[in-house]
């Protein structure tokens, strides 16, 4: 057995263990974490799914990962009625009148998803080492594991991290094909193509990215193979969905009968034009796939949009997003170890090589990713280019094996700019939504410190220096920001770095779809551990509280006194509703719950602050 084989079996055992790990840490934060807003509907549509493949109940996505979530609750024996398609309110129904087992059913459907977090991770491994070898593949997989975002997502019943990884087996197959070519290779990339279309719609960018390298491929090797392999893939890939789809057929008539197809307060089903005329030309014949195709429609017509009013930074806006919003949230969701080394990454980005085809596609469809969803109008969270955070764990990861000394110039730059620069502008972008503390000030001047190490090593004219120097620090970093990501474990949905002021305070710069209703469990367990009385609670989410064993009233912000709960996001989101608690500090957080004590006779300040 080669060095190398030897090599990457004990990679491959490395990361196995580590993979459990992340195992066990899913699986508790899915016990800790309580219901978020849309977990009901996602768990009732993939219950019933098992039982009449209906598909257009929750028709915004495609079904795989619904089905994966549903089906521990089909196994579960749970029940559904017959009409569940027109009863109202009928998610929280399901899970706290049809059935009996409210906290085991959530936690029964986030099974699926945490398989396919695991799934994420291991093909971060497989793609790094593909890539530029295990240990690359090694330090890739360390950095996704410490992404607060992917973690926190990955143990809920939602398809956010099911999306990202099915996307990612996508581009996998994709490369060993290109690396590779052959007609079991292209079988295999196809069937991942299909099987990603069938989690989200934003796995619709794969097929622009898959086409432009093919095409590249097809004009630099003056052949049209490439092209031929990319057309087999679409066959194969539309077959899977297809498949995946039951082999839905529907005439316009049954859809126009149906109610889940007839567009809310209208006669008509479909509201954009492309898609209306694609189901147009099928005339009285069935249209395959008719719930893709209704889904497609409701988020290309922005159908709904206007439901989730946006805040970022201090504003409020409804209908309109922010360029930044994305930018700055990687800025403050990600460990600070982990964002300095994906600084640096980024500026050495032309030196950092690695085999050639691997990485393009991760690399297109991050940027297509992020440019789309940065010019939306809806802008609800991290979760929403989560298909991006693999490159972001393989760029880090690629600095472990990088030979900082024959690169020295380029390195000193990376340290100045990444290590002290960026730092210091985040320090002073969120001054004025957190103190400069203690926390803030550590990482700041620690960064700082580091880059200084840094520039000192790359200018000795040392190169084996250099290189040792610089992968001690990558290590280092990495390890840095997988330290600061456990210590917020379970709340790894509200981990905000040590730049925005940790969750105490990273809520004032960004709290949509970080706060997603999750802390309730926590509240109700800190209310039995304080000993409180009932509390006025103004609650997010789409579930019952009292499942949870929570005391409590509902508070719609009428001056009150006592305890009062407030989520981040309703506070962040509707902050002139509840203008009664200006002029008051929290007391304590509890998870993504804020907490206020309001003392007799409180008045808030004749003006509210202009957050």
């Amino acid at each position: 057995m080669t060095f190398a084989a030897t090599e990457g079996r004990r990679a491959d055992l490395v990361a196995g263990v580590l993979l459990l790990v992340q195992l066990l840490v899913l699986l508790h934060t899915a016990r800790c974490e309580g219901e978020t807003y849309d977990e009901p509907m996602y768990l009732l549509a993939g219950r019933t799914y098992w039982d009449d493949a209906d598909f257009s109940f929750n028709r915004e996505h495609p079904p795989l990962v619904k089905l994966l979530i549903g089906l521990p609750l089909k196994v579960d024996g749970l029940a559904v009625p017959p009409a569940y398609q027109v009863q109202p309110g009928s998610p929280v129904r399901f899970l706290h009148e049809w059935n009996d087992r409210p906290l085991r059913t959530v936690f029964l459907g986030r099974l699926g998803p945490i398989l396919l977090g695991l799934v994420l991770a291991w093909f971060v491994y497989r793609l790094g080492k593909l890539w530029a070898g295990p240990k690359v593949g090694l330090a890739a997989l360390v950095a996704v594991l410490a992404l607060p975002v992917v973690t926190g997502n990955a143990a809920l019943a939602a398809l956010d991290v099911g999306s990202a990884a099915l996307i990612l087996v996508a581009i996998d197959q994709f490369a060993r094909l290109r690396l590779a070519p052959s007609a079991w290779r292209t079988l295999l990339a196809g069937g991942a193509l299909g099987l990603a279309q069938l989690t989200k719609f934003t796995a619709l960018a794969l097929v622009p990215v898959f086409a432009l390298l093919l095409s590249i491929d097809a004009v630099r090797g003056r052949t049209a193979r490439p092209l031929l392999r990319g057309v087999g893939m679409g066959l194969v890939a539309l077959t899977t969905m297809f498949a995946g789809y039951a082999g839905e057929l529907r005439t316009m008539s049954s859809i126009a009968d149906h109610p889940r197809f007839v567009r809310p307060n209208t006669e008509t089903v479909f509201a954009d034009p492309t898609v209306a005329r694609v189901a147009s030309a099928f005339g009285d014949r069935p249209i395959p796939m008719a719930s893709y195709l209704r889904g497609l429609d409701r988020v290309k017509s922005g159908e709904g949009a206007a439901m989730f009013p946006g805040y970022f930074m201090g504003e409020r806006r409804t209908g309109e997003g922010w360029p930044s919003f994305y930018l700055v949230g990687l800025a403050v969701k990600t460990p600070v170890g982990i964002l300095l080394l994906l600084a640096m990454a980024s500026l050495l980005l032309p030196w950092l090589g690695g085999r050639p085809k691997v990485v393009d596609a991760a690399a297109l469809l991050a940027a297509i990713t992020f440019v789309t969803f940065s010019l939306a109008s809806k802008q609800v969270g991290m979760r929403y280019v989560l298909p991006a955070l693999p490159l972001v764990a393989l760029l880090v990861g690629r600095l472990v094996t990088f030979d900082a000394g024959k690169r020295p110039i380029p390195v000193v730059a990376a340290a100045i700019v990444g290590l002290i620069g960026l730092p210091a502008g985040l320090f002073l972008l969120f001054s004025d939504f957190a103190p400069a503390g203690p926390l803030r000030l550590t990482a700041t001047i620690g960064a700082a410190l580091v880059g200084v190490v840094l520039v000192r090593i790359a200018s000795s004219g040392d190169a084996a220096a250099t290189t040792r120097g610089f992968r001690r620090i990558v290590v280092g970093l990495l390890l840095v920001g997988l330290g600061e990501a456990a210590a917020r474990h379970p709340e790894h949905l509200m981990f905000y770095n040590a730049f925005a002021g940790g969750p105490d305070h990273g809520y004032e710069i960004t709290s949509i779809g970080d706060d997603w209703g999750q802390g309730t469990a926590a509240l109700a367990r800190r209310q039995r551990e304080a000993g409180w009385g009932t509390i006025r609670y103004a609650y997010y989410g789409t579930s019952k509280p009292e499942a949870h064993g929570l005391d409590f009233e509902h508070w719609g912000g009428r001056p009150v006194r006592g305890k009062v709960a407030i989520h981040t996001v309703v506070w962040t989101r509707h902050r002139p509703t509840y203008a009664f608690l200006e002029g008051l500090e929290p007391t304590e957080r509890v998870d993504s719950i804020l907490v206020f004590d309001v003392p007799e006779g409180h008045r808030p300040p004749p003006a509210a602050p202009p957050r």
